[in-house]
């Protein structure tokens, strides 16, 4: 299977797009999908080189991660109680610089001590984590992020970014973007929750 689609009006990708990660795969592979066991060898050989075809594959369908370390912020527990040092990266805020618009840890996160998350320290990420934020003006639909609930702006979607996974392996709903051959992510597209939503706004 493809690790990505680029259809020229609208991309698709598992969790992130991020060009340079794609073109290292595409260096590797000679496209976006393996065809050789030696390549699934080299992808799986874990490595912190930045360069790696490990890491490059890593950003495109796990998404990449800051250390929350590096910006004095303590860990966290995830919701099946593991610790993570590592926060998600935030890659559709288009134009974000600092730690609290970047670094996805949840609202109802606690220390490892049992007490309340509290907030990021609101301090400018580096350079390097700043990069895999989307700036292209073409819509990327993605998944992998385990929404809820029904899509809220810059959470789940932006003008050109949108999250299609709502769970529904979890007891969440089946979600749909129905793309019409619009430049920009239109809210109302989400099936069915842009129609619920449409459902509950005030007419004029």
């Amino acid at each position: 299977m493809p690790l990505w689609l680029d259809l020229g009006a609208f991309r698709v990708v598992h969790a992130c797009w991020h060009p340079p990660s794609i073109e290292r795969i595409e260096q590797a592979l000679g496209g976006n999908r393996f065809t050789k066991v030696d390549q699934l060898v080299e992808a799986a050989r874990k490595s912190e080189d930045l360069d790696s075809l490990y890491r490059a594959v890593e950003n495109v369908l796990k998404g990449p991660e800051l250390h929350l370390a590096d910006y004095k912020a303590p860990p966290f527990m995830d919701k099946d109680k593991h610790e993570r040092e590592d926060a998600r990266v935030r890659w559709w805020g288009s134009g974000a610089t600092r730690l609290p618009e970047l670094a996805e840890v949840p609202s109802n996160s606690l220390t490892k001590g049992g007490k309340p998350y509290g907030d990021l320290p609101d301090v400018i990420v580096s350079e390097r984590d700043r990069s895999f934020s989307y700036g292209d003006a073409v819509p990327v639909f993605y998944g992998h992020y385990w929404r809820t609930d029904t899509p809220v702006e810059h959470e789940d979607w932006t003008e050109y970014t949108a999250c299609v996974d709502f769970s529904a392996v979890n007891g969440g709903t089946m979600v749909a973007y129905r793309w019409n051959g619009e430049d920009a992510i239109n809210w109302r597209n989400y099936h069915p929750h842009g129609q619920k939503l449409i459902e509950r706004t005030p007419k004029l």
